[in-house]
C-alpha cells in the first residue's frame, strides 16, 4: 500500500482490526455493564479511525462491501 507523504502513521494492523470487530460484537451481544460499554466506546473509536485512514490512503469512499 502507498501512504502519502506526511499521513498519520497507524499501527493497527488488519487482523487487530479485525480483533477488535469481534471484540465489540461480543460485547454488543452482551454488554450491559458500564465497564463493557466503556471498552464498546474505546473500541468503536479505534475501528472508526482504522476505517478512516485506510478509507483516505486507499482512495476509497467508505462505503464499498468487499467480498
Amino acid at each position: 500500500m502507498n501512504i502519502p507523504a506526511g499521513a498519520p502513521a497507524l499501527s493497527t494492523s488488519e487482523a487487530d482490526y479485525l480483533q477488535m470487530i469481534q471484540r465489540f460484537d461480543q460485547l454488543w451481544a452482551v454488554g450491559q455493564a458500564e465497564h463493557e460499554q466503556a471498552e464498546m466506546q474505546s473500541l468503536l473509536q479505534q475501528i472508526e479511525q482504522y476505517e478512516a485512514h485506510h478509507r483516505d490512503y486507499n482512495g476509497e469512499s467508505g462505503n464499498k462491501v468487499r467480498p
